[in-house]
């Protein structure tokens, strides 16, 4: 694969985004942020309890392109 190539990568952890101290979030999020600063299209599926992060996620389902632009900031996507 070209050095150049944009990758689109979901990351899914089973733990509440909220947790900041789950290890498997802050891993997830590592990666992440590492992915997207490399160029690539990242996206974090994670449950939540935050209603708005929630009604966001939906919101960005309905309305938009799940994905962000190649190299902005990984996305969340909360779900309950």
């Amino acid at each position: 694969m070209p050095a150049s190539a944009t990758l689109s990568v979901a990351h899914v952890t089973p733990y509440v985004w909220e947790d900041a101290e789950q290890d498997v979030n802050r891993h997830v999020r590592g990666v992440a942020d590492e992915l997207a600063r490399r160029g690539h299209r990242v996206l974090i599926v994670a449950p939540s309890n935050d209603s708005e992060l929630v009604r966001a996620a939906r919101a960005t389902v309905r309305d938009e392109d799940v994905l962000p632009e190649p190299g902005a900031p990984p996305r969340v996507l909360a779900l309950t």
